[in-house]
């Protein structure tokens, strides 16, 4: 028996490929979540000054005269940064010396460098005798402007006189008096305290006499003072650890504020879907060159920690809009909320506390150490005090 195979008539159906295209994402997305990530980071905005003055402060007194020797890398340091800073003002530049009043050197910055000696540091006149740190802040900030920049440069050594602790303590409170009253005016006012070190060559002054030290290296301190974002500014176009003979350490103190960021998915949109392993990836991308901070310390998450994972911070090179990156992973991301990332400012750094001493005696085995810097230090800071963070980056995730 043959079997019969009977075809049936079938017309040619021609189905159009973006058609075909449209039902294939429609079953490789089937199941899963369109996500959206929302922030509101990108609304800070600074109007730069008309003009910016730089007030330079020289501390002149009797300590500060062994500085002053042949070879010393202080003066260097002074006329390269001063000179740098110099091409990015506008206003006036004016050259002062400091010790119980402020003294204005009516040269240019090539003759007020030529003239740093003890001869010219004794012609410049004041109480030359004695270190009065609060006092010195106080008529600095006392002088200082919105529109300006503060540079003092000092030995920061407090003389100790008998009861040195209720000495210190009242230094450290007078300081932060200064600082805080300042604030009340201006408050985006900040400040980057610098070590330096530079050769030391002559008289050793303590409270109950003097020593002299021959060809030693000593520390010295430069205080740069303004507007956090003028500061900031200047650090991405003249950053202090270009200063010649390079810096030793650093601290800075500003107040918390809010910052520019801006956020994406790992896929480079602010949309995408949800993948089966229901974890996201996003770049938190923020400008932080406002804070000062020189080194960041790893942010915190401040809400749900068990479904975000935040990675090192790292910094972003090229951008100028944006100064560092974070990765932050998501896990569940339908079950977060509003959620917070902060930045924690850092306090007093350890160096502060290593480099102080509360005696001001036996120099010789403390040839690298400052009488009293951690009371001036912790000063400024306590200014600062109630500024845990100095910012933080809120993000929501909602479904489309």
């Amino acid at each position: 028996m043959k079997t019969k195979v009977c075809f049936m008539n079938m017309k040619k159906i021609v189905i159009p490929s973006i058609i075909i295209v449209i039902v294939v994402a429609i079953i490789l997305v089937s199941g899963k979540q369109m996500v959206e990530i929302q922030y509101c980071g990108d609304n800070q905005k600074y109007n730069k000054p008309d003009t910016i003055e730089l007030n330079v402060y020289l501390e002149n007194s009797g300590s500060m005269d062994a500085y002053m020797c042949d070879g010393s890398q202080l003066k260097d340091a002074v006329y390269d940064y001063v000179s740098k800073l110099k091409r990015h003002i506008n206003g006036q530049l004016s050259l002062n010396y400091i010790n119980s009043q402020i003294i204005t050197h009516r040269g240019d910055l090539d003759s007020f460098i030529k003239n740093m000696n003890p001869q010219s540091f004794k012609l410049a006149g004041g109480d030359r005798r004695n270190t009065n740190l609060p006092d010195i802040l106080k008529s600095i900030l006392n002088k200082h402007k919105p529109n300006s920049i503060s540079v003092f440069i000092s030995d920061c050594i407090l003389d100790v006189p008998e009861g040195a602790k209720v000495f210190f303590g009242r230094c450290q409170i007078a300081i932060r008096n200064a600082f805080m009253s300042s604030l009340d005016s201006i408050p985006t006012l900040g400040v980057e305290i610098l070590k330096l070190e530079s050769k030391f060559n002559g008289q050793y002054f303590y409270s109950s006499g003097s020593e002299y030290l021959e060809n030693v290296k000593r520390p010295y301190y430069m205080w740069i003072i303004g507007d956090r974002n003028i500061l900031a500014e200047l650090n991405k176009n003249e950053p202090y650890f270009g200063i010649m003979h390079g810096i030793k350490e650093v601290c800075a103190f500003t107040k918390a504020h809010n910052v520019n960021y801006k956020m994406h998915f790992q896929t480079g949109t602010t949309t995408t879907t949800i993948p089966s392993t229901n974890k996201l990836n996003a770049m938190l991308y923020v400008d932080l060159s406002t804070s000062l901070q020189n080194i960041h310390e790893q942010p915190k998450v401040t809400n749900d920690t068990s479904r975000l994972k935040v990675s090192p911070i790292q910094k972003v090179e090229g951008d100028k809009s944006y100064s560092h990156v974070v990765v932050i992973e998501m896990f569940e991301p339908l079950k977060l909320d509003s959620e917070k990332i902060e930045f924690n400012r850092p306090y007093v750094p350890a160096w502060v506390l290593q480099t102080n001493e509360d005696i001001g005696e036996d120099i010789k085995n403390n040839i690298d150490k400052t009488t009293g810097i951690k009371y001036i230090i912790q000063g400024v800071a306590d200014a600062y005090i109630k500024e845990e963070t100095y910012t933080s980056c809120e993000f929501k995730i909602t479904q489309k």
